[in-house]
């Protein structure tokens, strides 16, 4: 779906008496492309935050190794978490099971760190999960399956509300419990399950 979509969904129902979502719908042309920046925020909230329940978005990164170097920082500001790391061979390699567990290949320091205390490859690939792509134009596409849509109409009604303060906490509320109740029913279907990630076959990425 695309982000209009999205957004017409939201304000015909969730969030249709609040004036961002009459701006939106029936404002001038000023006041409608401010409303609709303003929800756009709100909506790549909402991806931001269902990125962190759920594994949306995976990519390959590899990491130069170097015999005098052991520790290694991914830079990219859209990395939630490496989820699995794998030699040029294609060989899975170990994270500590416990905590003073030493007989382990890779060590997570800080969530973009990485200790390697044995440098035997000259390259190792890490599969990490990114939060999804963030959308700026109403024309973009959501990149989301479509049963987590609910949840991202919840997520922007309660931030709407949110935004509002006073007596429109109630609603607020309301709203982010729902988005909460959508993520549990989510997590049941299987959608917290990291399974088929992108490290399941790294040789189809050309690593091996």
């Amino acid at each position: 779906m695309i982000v209009s979509e999205i957004l017409d969904i939201t304000v015909d129902s969730e969030i249709a008496n609040l004036s961002v979502g009459e701006k939106y719908k029936k404002g001038t042309s000023e006041e409608r492309l401010e409303a609709g920046y303003q929800l756009i925020s709100y909506l790549n909230l909402g991806l931001i935050e269902l990125s962190k329940r759920f594994t949306l978005r995976t990519e390959a990164v590899l990491l130069n190794l170097y015999p005098e170097v052991n520790i290694y920082t991914v830079r990219n500001p859209e990395l939630i978490r490496v989820i699995d790391a794998y030699d040029a061979t294609g060989k899975q390699l170990r994270f500590p099971d416990t905590v003073g567990d030493t007989s382990f290949d890779i060590k997570e320091v800080a969530y973009d760190t990485f200790l390697i205390p044995v440098v035997k490859e000259s390259q190792v690939m890490l599969v990490a999960k990114y939060i999804v792509k963030q959308v700026e134009a109403l024309a973009d596409e959501i990149d989301i399956p479509l049963v987590m849509i609910d949840a991202l109409c919840n997520y922007i009604a309660y931030k709407a509300y949110s935004s509002l303060g006073g007596n429109n906490k109630k609603d607020s509320d309301v709203y982010f419990a729902r988005f909460e109740q959508n993520c549990m029913i989510l997590a049941s279907m299987g959608y917290n399950d990291t399974s088929e990630i992108l490290g399941k076959n790294i040789s189809h990425r050309g690593f091996v």
